[in-house]
């Protein structure tokens, strides 16, 4: 008869019974690793994908006689990551662009204390007292008080400036030395990111899901851009399937 046609025994059930604990199972350990990371800077949130296993059974010619396919329960086909690459991409420019004012704002805010400009009496009220005095002096030249008091703004003015021009130095060589050591943060992010592109393709050529990994080559690629107005060309966007920075149309 037809029921002894079928090829099936008492482990069936049981079989798809194990194969939803294991969908299950993979999902509360998903959502674990997603609430203990909550904090974890780079980390994205991860999601089981799953899908009905093969049915019993595949048309053939030499399949058995079944009144119509029979479901097999649920596989796990991945875990994947909950990212956007194209609104990576956005936010990788905007970073850059981001770090660059940073920068600039920096530059000013710190100018702006030597000079005490705008707000307090800085290098404007000096100069201004100056002038000032020497409207005083082409009213009054033969006044001593006004020629005393015109050499005592001059000399405040002079030492004013000689100090200014002291912290400009000393600030235009803290910006130098900051430069080489931004350099020298940029070419170790560089090589962490290389390193990480290695360990990827081999974990992805044996049909993994490198998810953490990926989570951490985002994270040292936003670095990066924070430093260097770089273009990144995510592996789905490239034909070879390679992850590429590209700096100044050179490739990193």
């Amino acid at each position: 008869d037809k029921e002894a046609a079928v090829p099936m025994n008492s482990f069936f059930g049981l079989e798809m019974g194990r194969r939803a604990l294991n969908y299950f199972r993979q999902g509360m350990e998903t959502a674990g690793h997603n609430i203990s990371n909550a904090d974890v800077e780079g980390d994205s949130r991860q999601r089981v994908e799953a899908s009905t296993a093969d049915p019993y059974t595949v048309p053939a010619l030499n399949s058995p006689a079944t009144a119509g396919q029979i479901g097999t329960g649920v596989q796990v086909d991945a875990i994947t990551r909950l990212r956007d690459a194209f609104l990576d991409i956005q936010f990788r420019e905007e970073t850059t662009v981001k770090g660059y004012w940073e920068q600039i704002e920096r530059a000013l805010t710190t100018l702006e204390v030597y000079v005490n400009e705008p707000a307090g009496s800085g290098f404007k009220a000096s100069l201004d007292e100056y002038w000032t005095s020497l409207q005083e002096l082409q009213k009054r030249p033969d006044s001593s008080a006004v020629r005393e008091e015109l050499v005592e703004k001059t000399k405040n003015l002079s030492v004013y400036l000689d100090q200014l021009v002291r912290n400009y130095d000393e600030y235009r060589t803290a910006m130098n030395q900051e430069v080489k050591l931004m350099v020298e943060e940029s070419n170790a992010l560089i090589d962490q990111i290389a390193a990480l592109n290695v360990t990827i393709a081999q974990v992805q050529a044996t049909g993994g899901n490198p998810n953490d990994l990926l989570d951490r080559r985002d994270l040292l690629v936003e670095k990066l851009s924070k430093f260097l107005d770089i273009s990144v060309n995510p592996s789905c966007l490239e034909g070879d399937g390679e992850f590429k920075i590209d700096l100044n149309g050179k490739l990193l």
